[in-house]
Formats: structure tokens, C-alpha cells, sequence
């Protein structure tokens, strides 16, 4: 090379260095001009630069320039090579890549591939240059130039040449790609950031709005221009949200869980606002992002349910006071009322007739009692869901007794009653027997009433699994599918008409319900119209000796 060729070839390099001032336009666009640059110095005869992917297995190829004749004019090949290049078909490009050095090939040699033998007889050159195109000391590509004469002079100093064109691509081309992505991800950011639902904020380390998505204005009413430069916290009228956001922003650290209050053109709104921090390059923070969800709507939900709640709280606490007051209010004249009609109908000095009529007065006023009794329990069971009064029973015991005191009602009703228990159930367990006996007398009392002459109500009692379990069956009239969801409702009854066959207020099971719920258990039920049916309730089984503080029985 003379000092005229080396002159320009170095007036070249400057060129192509020139090329990473200002905008460089597509990477296509960069390749094509640093291509058509070598060509049209006359220090080529045809000139391409491939590119590889991440893992150095792939190609990209970039448009190909040759010249036509020896001072012909310079054409742009299309069609030579495919977009994609596989670095294991053209093993000199590979090598060049791959070990970053220069690679020289003739057409004459016997060990080039196919694809190589073809790109040169494509371009009519017999001698073909790769030279690595490098950044960083990382090769991102090649540079590919071909010569007609296979005796042209490759020096050293050319090389170098060469070197230095292929490197000052690779840097334009290097620089565009990272301006590329790095518009590509502002578009991102900017699409995400103009798009969201939620307010968006990016504050600085001083936590000064720095920048707000166009949400803010829909959300507050405010202009975003006239809170740019402003203060974060100065939206809030929580200080200890902004106290805990500027913590979370020292800290380093990721914010959420956040509810605050923000001053907005159309009064105060409640958001639930998730911060963290922002990073420079050096892991530094910058500042912060801010992304506020409104949920006012929400709040202004939780405040009506919460007031409602109250509202019925109160409501259900006056009632229960209410039954209870009224209850005792009435029972203490009925009691004196039943005990004048047993006088009378103790006397013998009295008519039996008037007898039989007292008889009818104590029974009903009984009964009253028995409803005033059953109002006084229900609501005391729904003040009170936690066991009570747990002390040592017998349970073959209660049970019995409770079934003699039902005998009455049962043979009145023409009725046979029994009952069994399970071989392995355990003698003496701790619970609340005043409530267990209460529960089964109920059950019992209600299948006899429903039950006709002649039928049978049976009780069986047993243990599943640390519970025990009472059952209760009869052959009564049975209950449709549709009603059984409501049987344990507060006075509800199947038959609720005024000329209703039987008797009752519906308590019984609401109250069975309610007790058996605070002892920690459940209570179910299964029927089938016309063929009776069977009442379950489980109550956790304690055995005696378990840790619990019991009474004697």
C-alpha cells in the first residue's frame, strides 16, 4: 500500500467514526453506508458485515455492496445469503468471530464449505477477508470484503486498516442498537405510564414530582403542569403515610399496604398507594415511583357495612334485653298463677269440676312458662357461644334420665321410646351437661310431637374420632329437601298458619343450634317426607383426666 492509498484509507476510517454523530437512522441503514464507504474508496471490490446473536450460533446479514468492473459503479446485492446466517455453514466467518482475529480464504483452497465456495463465486473475488468487528473487547459481528485478484496485497498495515473500519462500525452500529432499545423501552414506559388506570408518580430523592401520568387529572381534578416540582406529601393529608413513605424511600425498600387520604378538587379521596425506589446504573437511589389505587368507593362501602353492623348489633342487644325483661316480667305473676290453680286443685273442699278447670290453667300456664323459659334461654345462648358450667358426667346416666322424664310425653302420645349407647362410648367424660341434656330433651320432645300414635322415636348415642354423637330418630311425618336449610331458623315452622296441627313457637331448634354451637359443635339433620327423620348434633369428646378443670358430678 502507497502513501496515497494509505492516506485514504485512513480518511475513511474518520468517515465511518463520523457515522456515531447525531442520529444514525435504522441499523439496516448503518451497515448499508459503512459498506458502500469501503467499496466506493476502491479498497474492496465487494463489502458485507454480518452481526450475531446473543449466543454466537446465528447471524444476521447485512446488505452486501460490490462494484462492476474495475471502476464500475458500486451495486447493493439483495438475494445473496439469507437473513439468517448458521455460523456451522461458513467456517471462516465462525472463526473470526468466535477467536477474534482475521481470516483470509481463496477460492482455490479445497476446504471451504459450500456456502463460502458459493458467496465467492457469487461475487467473482478470489480472495475473501474477515475481520471481527469489536466492542469491548466482546465481537459483536464481522466485516467481509472480498478481492478479485487472489494475489492482492494484504499487509499488515492494511489489516490494520481494516481493523480499525471494522471496530468504528461495530461502535456506530453498537451505539444505534442501544439507542434503539433504549427508545423502545421509553415508548414502553412511556405507553404504560400514559395508559394506567392508576395515578402514577416519579418523585426525586427530595421526593419532589418529577413527572404524573395523565390518570392524576381524571382522579383529582388537578392539572398535572401546576404539581409538577411540588412536594409528594403535600397531596396527602395522612402525615403518617407520608412519613412511612419517605422511610420506605430511605430504606430502600419496597412500600405497599399504604392507605391515604388525597386532597382533590372534588374533596378528600381515599388510595391505596405502593411505592419503591428508584435506581441509577451504580445502584444508587434517584428517587422514588408511586403508583395510587383509588378506593374510595371501597372505603365508602367499608363505612356503610360497618354502620349497618352496628346498627344490627345494637338492634339484636335491645331485643335480647327487651325478651329477657319482658320474660321475667311475666313469669313472676304466671308463676303465682300456677301455683294458686295447684291450691285449688289440691283442696277437696273444691267442686271437682272446678278442679278440672284449674287443671287446664296450670297445664297452659305451664306451658307459657315453658316458652318464657325457652325465650329467656334463646337469648342468653346468642349473648353467650363459649362453653359453660363443664363438669364431670356420667353420660349413660343424664341420657336415662332424660329419657324418663320424656317417658311421660312419649306414652301420652302413644309413642314408643328408646335408646342405646355405643359399647366403646366412654363412661365418664367433662362437658357442659346442663346444655347436652337441654339439646337432647328438645330433639327428643320435638320427634314425639311430630311422630303419630303408634310410631317410635329411638336415640342412640356414640363416638367418631374424638366427638361424640347423638342421634336422634323418629317415624314421624318427615320434612320435604327444600325446608330442611331453614328447620334451624329462628321461630321458623313448616306450618305456619293459624289453624297449624301443631304446637310451638319455633325456638326449639334455633335454641338446640345455638347451644350446641357453643360447645364447639354442629348439628344437622336428615329426613325424607313421609318416612321420618333423624336430628344429629356432635359436641367435642372430653375424657376425664385430659387437663380439664372440672366439678364433681
Amino acid at each position: 500500500m502507497n502513501a496515497e492509498q494509505e492516506s485514504r484509507a485512513v480518511s475513511l476510517v474518520l468517515r465511518l467514526s463520523t457515522m456515531s454523530r447525531g442520529p444514525v437512522g435504522g441499523l439496516d441503514d448503518i451497515l448499508k453506508r459503512a459498506a458502500i464507504m469501503i467499496v466506493e474508496s476502491g479498497e474492496a471490490d465487494c463489502c458485507s458485515f454480518v452481526v450475531i446473536d446473543a449466543d454466537n450460533s446465528k447471524a444476521t446479514s447485512g446488505i452486501s455492496v460490490k462494484r462492476a468492473g474495475k471502476r464500475g459503479k458500486v451495486e447493493i446485492v439483495e438475494g445473496l445469503l439469507p437473513s439468517t446466517v448458521d455460523l456451522e455453514d461458513m467456517p471462516g466467518l465462525r472463526k473470526a468471530i468466535i477467536e477474534k482475529t482475521y481470516v483470509i480464504q481463496k477460492s482455490g483452497e479445497k476446504d471451504l464449505s459450500p456456502a463460502e465456495r458459493k458467496a465467492m463465486e457469487f461475487f467473482g473475488i478470489s480472495l475473501a477477508l474477515y475481520v471481527p468487528m469489536i466492542v469491548e473487547n466482546k465481537a459483536i459481528g464481522a466485516l467481509n470484503v472480498g478481492f478479485e485478484k487472489e494475489n492482492s496485497e494484504i499487509t499488515e498495515n492494511r489489516l490494520n486498516i481494516f481493523s480499525a473500519m471494522a471496530c468504528g462500525t461495530a461502535l456506530v452500529y453498537d451505539k444505534a442498537r442501544l439507542d434503539m432499545r433504549l427508545w423502545n423501552s421509553e415508548a414502553e414506559y412511556r405507553e404504560l405510564f400514559e395508559s394506567s388506570v392508576d395515578i402514577m408518580f416519579k418523585t426525586d430523592e427530595y421526593h419532589m414530582i418529577e413527572d404524573i401520568n395523565p390518570q392524576f387529572t381524571l382522579s383529582t381534578g388537578h392539572n398535572v403542569s401546576e404539581w409538577i416540582g411540588r412536594p409528594f406529601g403535600s397531596l396527602l393529608t395522612d402525615y403518617r403515610s407520608r412519613s412511612e413513605i419517605n422511610n420506605a424511600k430511605a430504606c430502600g425498600r419496597s412500600f405497599s399496604g399504604g392507605e391515604a387520604v388525597f386532597k382533590t378538587a372534588f374533596g378528600e379521596k381515599y388510595f391505596y398507594i405502593s411505592s419503591w425506589p428508584r435506581f441509577d446504573r451504580k445502584g444508587n437511589i434517584i428517587g422514588n415511583w408511586h403508583v395510587a389505587h383509588d378506593i374510595t368507593r371501597q372505603k365508602e362501602k367499608e363505612k356503610e357495612l360497618i354502620a349497618t353492623k352496628e346498627k344490627a348489633e345494637k338492634a339484636s342487644k335491645a331485643k335480647s334485653t327487651f325478651m329477657a325483661n319482658i320474660s321475667h316480667e311475666l313469669r313472676t305473676p304466671l308463676t303465682s298463677i300456677i301455683g294458686f290453680g295447684n291450691l285449688i286443685m289440691g283442696n277437696q273442699k273444691i267442686p271437682e269440676t272446678v278442679k278440672a278447670q284449674s287443671r287446664i290453667v296450670v297445664e297452659q300456664g305451664k306451658n307459657l312458662l315453658n316458652l318464657i323459659n325457652d325465650i329467656l334461654e334463646l337469648a342468653d345462648a346468642e349473648r353467650s357461644t363459649s362453653p359453660q358450667g363443664l363438669n364431670r358426667v356420667i353420660i349413660a346416666n343424664s341420657i336415662r334420665a332424660v329419657i324418663e322424664r320424656e317417658k311421660e310425653h312419649a306414652d301420652k302420645n302413644n309413642v314408643a321410646l328408646s335408646y342405646g349407647l355405643e359399647p366403646d362410648l366412654p363412661n365418664v367424660i367433662v362437658t357442659d351437661e346442663l346444655k347436652i341434656t337441654k339439646v337432647l330433651a328438645m330433639l327428643i320432645d320435638n320427634a314425639i310431637k311430630f311422630t303419630n300414635p303408634g310410631g317410635s322415636v329411638k336415640v342412640f348415642v356414640s363416638s367418631k374420632k374424638r366427638t361424640l354423637v347423638f342421634e336422634v330418630s323418629d317415624t314421624g311425618i318427615g320434612i320435604d329437601e327444600k325446608d330442611t336449610h331453614a328447620i334451624f331458623e329462628r321461630f321458623h315452622q313448616l306450618d305456619d298458619s293459624s289453624t297449624r296441627e301443631y304446637e310451638g313457637a319455633g325456638m326449639g331448634l334455633t335454641l338446640a343450634r345455638l347451644m350446641v354451637k357453643g360447645m364447639g359443635g354442629a348439628i344437622w339433620l336428615e329426613s325424607s317426607l313421609g318416612k321420618g327423620s333423624s336430628f344429629y348434633f356432635s359436641i367435642p369428646l372430653r375424657v376425664e383426666g385430659e387437663g380439664s378443670d372440672s366439678n364433681s358430678a
